[in-house]
């Protein structure tokens, strides 16, 4: 049997799963009131985000001892395996994506009599957008904060928290897969042209949520996955 237990089977409670959420909810708003007490340059965004991504390594180095974390230790003997196909995985979810985005947009653009080039030059999602002004204004940190650091701290929130908070695996995936849709689409609140950006995250979710179930709960592999995925559209944000 293999001697590798996920971090839901050994030394993990259901309070150490709120605990996660509730901090993961906390940060936010303590990173949102900082920001608003500051100016717009680029000098403060940077400071904006250093603090922001100083918070969230405090938060991960509590969640990380809070559940006796190893992130390395959930890499077995079948790495190879899972992380060959982590990353069909994520091939699939970037075709069915470019799929879903075609259907969607011809699906909209005949409602709203646009031609489907006009569809795609209208202005990208509440979060993508915001992402986009982190990444032009503050590349080198919005690198640090988006690839590395926030795939880390969504997957110790969206994957191993709510797992450690609900044992009904079925339950748990659902739950991981709404909430993490959810978070991302609040922009859209009063905005809802981009409601449609909802299958994209969807998409990501359960991606995300079905790697860290196969690979019987390691974080390794959903947080690779994850950083796969934010380097390839930080890359495109920054070739546009």
């Amino acid at each position: 049997m293999n001697s590798q237990v996920s971090f839901t089977e050994k030394g993990m409670t259901n309070q150490s799963g709120w605990t996660i959420i509730l901090a993961y909810i906390f940060i936010p708003t303590l990173i949102s009131i900082i920001s608003l007490s500051i100016s717009d340059s680029i000098l403060s965004k940077s400071i904006s985000i250093l603090i922001g991504a100083i918070v969230f390594l405090i938060v991960i180095f509590f969640a990380v001892n809070e559940t006796r974390m190893n992130l390395f230790n959930t890499i077995d003997n079948k790495w190879v395996k899972y992380l060959l196909l982590s990353i069909l995985l994520i091939i699939g979810y970037y075709f069915l994506n470019f799929i879903l985005n075609i259907i969607l947009a011809s699906i909209y653009s005949s409602a709203n009599d646009l031609t489907i080039w006009e569809f795609w030059g209208k202005p990208t999602s509440i979060n993508q957008q915001e992402v986009e002004n982190i990444v032009k204004s503050t590349p080198a940190m919005s690198f640090f904060s988006i690839v590395l650091l926030t795939p880390l701290m969504e997957e110790i929130v969206f994957r191993q928290g709510i797992f450690l908070v609900n044992k009904d695996k079925r339950i748990a995936t659902l739950i991981s897969i709404v909430v993490f849709t959810l978070v991302h689409m609040i922009g859209t609140i009063g905005n809802p042209e981009n409601l449609w950006y909802i299958g994209s995250y969807i998409l990501i979710a359960t991606s995300l949520t079905f790697i860290y179930n196969w690979t019987d709960e390691k974080l390794a592999y959903s947080h690779a996955s994850h950083i796969l995925i934010n380097l390839v559209a930080y890359i495109v944000l920054m070739a546009n």
